[in-house]
């Protein structure tokens, strides 16, 4: 959904990991339910009726959904490496989280080899 023009459910099936492989009717049933998910969550995606086709088009507008910039003091950003060594091979996200903390560690004196 990290396109800049609006898309149809059909573009959303065939594009979104998990969804391509879902029958029709399994595609509407969790595309409602993800779409309300989100707006719980405080992330609203728009739609608009295309006055063309009459198709439905859903933007998700990425200035709605990324988060401010995330500053850890250093203590912070050592627990959290700690954290993740602690888990490792029992967390289901552990690679995106130890990328993120390397992101977050970036540059930082004393974190050049962050969470490897």
């Amino acid at each position: 959904m990290a396109e800049r023009r609006p898309l149809t459910a059909r573009d959303v099936k065939s594009n979104v990991e998990g969804y391509s492989e879902m029958s029709d009717e399994a595609f509407a049933r969790r595309f409602y339910s993800d779409r309300a998910e989100l707006l719980a969550l405080g992330v609203p995606l728009q739609s608009q009726r295309d006055e063309f086709t009459g198709e439905e088009l859903y933007t998700l507008r990425s200035e709605n959904y990324f988060l401010p910039q995330l500053d850890l003091k250093d203590d912070e950003l050592a627990a959290l490496q700690t954290a993740l060594y602690l888990l490792e091979g029992k967390f289901a996200y552990a690679e995106p989280l130890r990328l993120a903390l390397q992101n977050l560690a970036l540059g930082r004196p004393g974190f050049n080899d962050a969470a490897t």
